[in-house]
């Protein structure tokens, strides 16, 4: 087979499959799938406009994390949990710890897909500091 010129060499590559597709957001495929992952939210964001593959996302909320690449944009169930664990008003939510975990079941685009969920309890402080 002929070697594609314009094709750059690249590597061996052993681990999470998400992290193969070039994306700043964070899905299912870049977290562990049998424990929660703790982080630390460092800002919330809001966006104007967002485009995505097939969307273009008008005042799309997300959550960037401290020590972390990607950020997690925010639905309406990731925003309702934060809701109920720090309030309203998203400045309480600066600093707080999260559980993040992989949800197999969820019903989104008329089908069944794994998503990244907020877990609706505080890590203990044990964890926090495991993280």
């Amino acid at each position: 087979m002929a070697k594609d010129k314009e094709l750059e060499d690249g590597e061996v590559y052993r681990g999470l499959c998400g992290i193969l597709k070039d994306s700043n957001w964070l899905t299912a495929e870049v977290l562990p799938t049998d424990k929660d992952t703790v982080v630390q939210i460092d800002v919330v964001l809001r966006r104007k406009t967002v485009k995505f593959k097939d969307s273009t996302k008008h005042g799309y909320g997300s959550l960037r994390f401290k020590g972390k690449d990607k950020e997690l944009g925010l639905n309406s169930t990731h925003i309702r949990v934060l809701k109920a664990l720090f309030g309203p008003d998203t400045s309480a939510w600066f600093g707080q710890f999260i559980s993040l975990y992989v949800d197999p079941n969820v019903n989104a685009f008329g089908q069944i897909v794994s998503a990244v969920r907020i877990r609706a309890k505080r890590p203990t402080p044990t964890e926090a500091q495991a993280r």
